[in-house]
């Protein structure tokens, strides 16, 4: 039931159309042709500067771009690429997380499975062509290799090792993992034996190429220019711990069109999701699961950048938290399994119907996107531009794309003096 309601979720809401605010996708397709063209991984046109680093840096992990090369290569165009591969990363991610839970507790799994999609389909992660989706997939694949009944062997060491590269390779947050690994070690030593030595030896090696001798996904700007006089360490998990408390709303849904009511929805929803949260890192508590939640969850107060994508790897969790919770309440009360287990499936549909409801109620004008005629018309003429002048450089404020889209190098807007901006644009 619960993939269906998603299915038609999806029916529903396609062809999701790409925002305008989307940047990221330009530039893993940048790096993919150039790849296929032979010309070096950076070469994409994109002019990184140190005015304005969060735009993105300078080369991005190659997990995405090494999975777009065929699709280029057979002529595929972005948006049936988008539409494959985020639907197949979406789909991957809530079967590989709701297996997992499975194995705690069955009911509450499925329902947040359906809470998780619902969330991800009506923020419109499928319509970005980007590398979240497929990653959170990887995470919850290497869960499920791990925690498989039995002791480790040569194949499933391998199979680990296999999947944690592509999640480095995807994304360099899967650095979350060694931690979890280590202690995940340490706790099932007689079960790991010395297999878990070898992946993270390999993960390990493969952060330090990636980051440190390569660059990829590091920006290039001194770290006094990153920190600004920015917040302690401690104020800063504090702030990013406030600020992340929107991923869990976002994971629970908005049932109402009313903020009051949302608010007070969320209250209650977020205690039950602590509760179910705690009883679920005791039931789970040899698992890789829990570790490697808190040690991702751990980096993410720890950054900078507070982007609530970067936590939907989580979102199943609290979500099962949710149902968890609720779950031992009924069942506290009426001693019935039965009876506690409809109670959160008639719980998770409603909320999950309701959402969508307020979604569509307080759905006003569409944003921008990249196909909408004005658009288009500016990309035309700046490709007009690049033919008359190859030499031109432009300042955009979504600068990856537009270099994508139109083949002129592009800058990200900061704001600075003339002479400044065109002195960064021309170095």
């Amino acid at each position: 039931m619960t993939a269906l309601i998603l299915v038609a979720l999806v029916a529903a809401r396609w062809p999701l159309p790409m925002s305008l605010d989307y940047d990221d996708y330009g530039q893993y397709l940048s790096h993919a042709r150039a790849l296929l063209e032979g010309r070096p991984y950076g070469d994409i046109g994109y002019l990184f500067t140190g005015d304005q680093p969060f735009i993105g840096p300078p080369l991005e992990p190659p997990g995405l771009p090494l999975t777009l090369i065929p699709l280029l290569a057979l002529g595929v165009t972005t948006s049936v690429m988008t539409g494959v591969l985020m639907l197949l990363g979406l789909a991957l991610f809530l079967i590989l997380a709701g297996r997992s839970l499975h194995r705690i507790e069955p009911v509450p799994a499925a329902a947040a499975v359906l809470l998780t999609g619902t969330a991800l389909i009506l923020s419109g992660a499928p319509a970005a062509l980007g590398s979240d989706l497929i990653f959170a997939a990887l995470l919850w694949a290497l869960i499920l290799v791990a925690d498989r009944p039995g002791p480790w062997t040569a194949g499933r060491m391998a199979w680990f090792t296999f999947l944690g590269t592509w999640a480095f390779l995807y994304r360099l947050a899967a650095v979350a993992v060694l931690p979890a690994l280590v202690v995940y070690w340490l706790v099932n030593r007689k079960r790991t034996k010395q297999w878990v030595v070898i992946p993270l030896v390999v993960f390990t090696v493969l952060f330090i190429w990636q980051y440190i001798l390569v660059g990829i996904g590091r920006l290039p700007v001194e770290p006094a220019r990153l920190a600004d006089d920015g917040p302690s360490p401690i104020l800063q998990g504090i702030h990013n711990l406030v600020a992340y408390r929107i991923a869990v709303f976002q994971s629970h849904l908005y049932p109402t069109p009313v903020n009051s009511l949302n608010d007070v929805y969320h209250l209650g929803s977020t205690v039950l999701g602590i509760g179910g949260v705690a009883l679920w890192v005791v039931r789970a508590r040899r698992s890789l699961a829990p570790l490697l939640a808190g040690s991702y969850g751990a980096m993410l107060l720890a950054t900078g950048i507070i982007t609530m994508r970067y936590a939907w790897p989580l979102y199943p969790i609290s979500a099962f938290g949710l149902w968890l919770g609720w779950r031992w309440i009924w069942l506290s009360r009426s001693q019935d399994p039965r009876k506690a287990d409809r109670s959160v499936i008639l719980g998770a549909i409603t909320v999950s119907v309701l959402a969508v409801w307020s979604y569509g109620s307080l759905a006003g004008e569409p944003p921008p996107t990249v196909d909408d005629p004005p658009v288009q018309a500016l990309y035309q003429e700046v490709r007009h531009l690049g033919e008359v002048n190859p030499t031109i450089r432009l300042g955009y404020f979504k600068p990856r794309s537009l270099t994508w889209l139109t083949g002129v190098p592009a800058m990200p807007l900061f704001i600075a003096s003339e002479p400044i901006t065109f002195a960064e644009l021309g170095s």
